[in-house]
């Protein structure tokens, strides 16, 4: 942005300084009609002024229109990043759920690894006569 208005400044002086070495008289006329007949310095210096209107008119369609797309943006931004943070909640929650389930689950399988021993490998026979 600083090198634009150092250019801008640079173009301007030498713009003025041209203006100001041609001090002549000029005729202005426009289709047949004279409009002025004076400083060929005015002439130069107005007619660069009515190019940066000019300029300015014609990109002033493109930053309108830019100035809409990030404001479109931007508010499509704040949607995600509410998204992105629900989200994020949502995770935690999750994450939680699953620390708490992982948890029982160990203290599940401590509690079977603990029980196994007391349990016989072999049925235990019954020495009980059946009725026959």
């Amino acid at each position: 942005m600083q090198i634009l208005l150092i250019l801008s400044l640079i173009i301007a002086v030498v713009a003025v300084v041209f203006a100001v070495s041609n001090t002549g008289s000029a005729d202005v006329s426009f289709l047949g009609f004279d409009l002025y007949n004076g400083s060929l310095a005015l002439i130069l210096i107005l007619s660069m002024l009515v190019g940066v209107v000019i300029s300015m008119l014609a990109s002033t369609p493109s930053i309108v229109r830019n100035k809409w797309t990030v404001r479109k943006l931007n508010k499509k931004l704040v949607e995600m990043e509410k998204t992105l943070n629900e989200q994020a909640v949502k995770l935690a929650e999750t994450e939680t759920q699953l620390q708490e389930r992982t948890t029982e689950l160990e203290a599940a399988r401590a509690g079977e690894a603990v029980e196994a021993p007391v349990e016989s490998a072999e049925p235990e026979k019954n020495n009980t006569p059946s009725p026959a």
